[in-house]
């Protein structure tokens, strides 16, 4: 149907029509089609305008975004009150900025070079792991951009770049900077603790009719029915239409010979033994006695050790942090004793033990995973492919059930289904990215068509909002169920929170926890060693927050585990570690702080040449595209 159309907008009638309609626009008030509010401009750094266009797709993007986070829709008016319009605004003067700075320093992106960066995109390739121009369209379909606006941003964002790399690609954090984040995520920390609960409470009385009354005419509105709506769900994904049987042993194979050796190969691997000398003197007498025919065993053994004492274990030669044991174990052959080897603790002589050769896994072992692999990335073709079907068939005015049976995509029915996802009955339903769906479904009347939900990367979901039943207030008879359970929730946080409070008080004044603990039959534990972000197992990680809001020695307490527990602890030791700036995850966060630290740097820069540009801001025409006002002038500066 949509084709139809398309054709029909191409013959010379359609062409007239479509001009009288444009000038008919014109003549009778539709103005800002040629002239905007005034100005086209919404802001300006020095001569380099901002177009309304550019602020308004910045501004829905944005706005998308946020509504997915948040979980419901807000009016532009809740917009402002969160700053997003000054948000989209700043975002926006900042790349005119960097677009100024990069014309005054000569910079430029060749054509060439520009079709390269859009092509080497992951997220515009097709199955066959190249450039596919279907996904460029999809793309620039969703985010509402014409092909020419598309590369122009990808030009804008190749220059800020060019820009970004030259000021402050190789500033790195300083070393100090990274032992003092090592001592703040790496610090361990023990508590004694003991766990108190509702039950090592007095037992609490019932409420009266009154009490309940009271509590519930105190805050009816959280006692009220939700708003329900019931709906027809079709969601399509790739795992909705992958089909790993369809795939062939020959094709699976093929790929398994591609990938085999990067993706199903274990590297080599060695068992070896580390002997620490006190100094390099007493390591070469050692070395001098193996080589005049004395055991390596025997070595050991005068030196007070024990074989096991010294086994590493099996490892590759990158899971060695030491790289000058890793060069000398890798060097050495089966059961073969190495020279002295001076490493970053101390020297060594080593002794290998073990070596597992490098291997591969066979095919057989791995056949169904490829296949599944391959289906998925078949399946991802596939969805885009019925995307557009199902949007014409819709179009065409087809219900989801029809085209659930033309192109066998399962609809799922939902009957009653509030905000949070659940059901009349309480039970939770699940929806894939249900946050995004169910806003867009609590935004929608019966009868309304709604634009498909995306899913991820590749995913939809389309649905039909078939009744409504809006929120009620319920009466205290039906709610008292509900206001009985609350009524005692409160109580007994309460009175958790206050026996928690006298605990500690009570351990801070000099007495110990365990002679607190006791009297009332409660056992004190000794905990592992806590950080700020791990627990030990069993433990809430409200426990690891708690335990570092003082100093050693600190008592306090913390949520526990479920809702009718209480932690109260006392801090017992406190260590940090030593900082090696070759341990393992040590460049990956160095990179993270480093990435921080040249946009803060990168940022102030660019402040500078706004604050030397000069920059404004269109306020009214900001608040005409949002339709905050009208042409009352004194709301005009209500945007800054």
């Amino acid at each position: 149907m949509l084709d139809a159309i398309r054709k029909m907008a191409k013959g010379w009638v359609a062409m007239i029509l479509i001009g009288l309609l444009v000038m008919s626009f014109a003549l009778w008030g539709v103005a800002d089609v040629f002239t905007g509010y005034g100005s086209n401009t919404v802001a300006s750094v020095g001569d380099r305008d901002v177009g309304y266009r550019d602020f308004q797709r910045a501004y829905d993007n944005a706005m998308r975004n946020f509504n997915q986070r948040l979980g419901t829709p807000l009016t532009n008016q809740q917009a402002v009150a969160f700053g997003i319009p000054n948000q989209v605004i700043g975002q926006l003067t900042t790349e005119a900025t960097i677009a100024e700075i990069a014309d005054d320093l000569g910079l430029g992106v060749s054509e060439d070079n520009l079709a390269k960066l859009i092509q080497s995109d992951p997220s515009l390739r097709g199955v066959n792991g190249q450039f596919d121009r279907t996904a460029l369209q999809y793309t620039l379909g969703r985010i509402g951009m014409s092909e020419n606006e598309f590369v122009l941003e990808r030009r804008k964002s190749a220059l800020r770049a060019q820009l970004a790399d030259g000021l402050v690609g190789e500033m790195t954090v300083p070393s100090t900077y990274m032992e003092a984040i090592n001592a703040y995520q790496n610090e361990q920390r023990t508590a004694d603790y003991a766990v108190i609960t509702t039950g090592d409470l007095d037992k609490l009385a019932d409420p009266t009719d009154a009490d309940l009354r009271a509590f519930f005419d105190k805050d009816k509105s959280a006692f009220k029915a939700p708003e329900y709506r019931s709906l027809e769900l079709l969601v399509l994904q790739p795992e909705t239409v992958s089909d790993p049987a369809s795939v062939t042993d020959d094709d699976a194979n093929a790929e398994y010979e591609q990938v085999k050796d990067t993706r199903f190969g274990a590297p080599e691997r060695r068992n070896f033994q580390q002997l620490l000398f006190a100094d390099k003197s007493a390591a070469q007498a050692a070395s001098d006695k193996i080589e005049g025919g004395t055991s390596f065993e025997d070595i050991v053994a005068a030196e007070n050790k024990d074989l096991n004492d010294i086994q590493f274990g099996l490892k590759s030669k990158s899971e060695i942090i030491d790289k000058a044991i890793a060069e000398a174990v890798f060097a050495l052959p089966e059961n073969g004793v190495s020279k002295v080897v001076e490493g970053r603790f101390g020297n060594f002589i080593l002794r290998l033990t073990d070596i597992r050769e490098e291997a591969v896994l066979p095919f057989a072992e791995v056949k169904d995973q490829i296949k599944s692999d391959i289906a998925a990335r078949n399946a991802e073709s596939e969805v885009f492919r019925l995307y557009d079907e199902i949007e014409d068939a819709r179009a065409g005015g087809s219900t989801l059930k029809e085209i659930s049976e033309t192109f066998k995509v399962a609809v799922q029915t939902l009957d009653r289904i509030d905000r949070e996802g659940n059901g009349a009955d309480g039970t939770a339903v699940t929806i894939p990215e249900q946050g995004a769906v169910l806003t867009e479904v609590f935004n929608t009347d019966v009868g309304e068509e709604a634009d498909p939900v995306q899913l991820g990367r590749t995913g939809f979901a389309w649905f039909d909002v078939t009744n409504i039943v809006p929120e009620t207030e319920r009466t205290f008879d039906d709610a008292k169920d509900l206001v009985s359970a609350a009524w005692r929730a409160d109580k007994e946080k309460t009175r958790l929170d206050d026996k928690a409070a006298e605990i500690v008080a009570a351990v801070k004044v000099g007495r110990s926890l365990e002679d607190v603990m006791t009297p009332m039959g409660i056992e004190v534990t000794k905990s592992d060693d806590i950080t700020r972000s791990t627990t030990p197992e069993g433990l809430p990680t409200s426990l690891a927050s708690a335990v570092f809001d003082g100093p050693d020695g600190h008592v306090g307490s913390a949520a526990g585990a479920d809702a009718d527990q209480r932690i109260v602890f006392k801090v017992t030791s406190a260590s940090e570690p030593a900082y090696f700036e070759e341990a393992e995850g040590n460049e990956q966060t160095k990179q993270q702080f480093s990435t921080a630290l040249q946009q803060t740097v990168l940022r102030q820069y660019v402040q500078k040449v706004q604050s030397d540009l000069g920059v404004t801001v269109n306020n009214q025409a900001v608040g005409y595209i949002l339709g905050l006002y009208g042409d009352n002038p004194q709301h005009q500066g209500t945007m800054r």
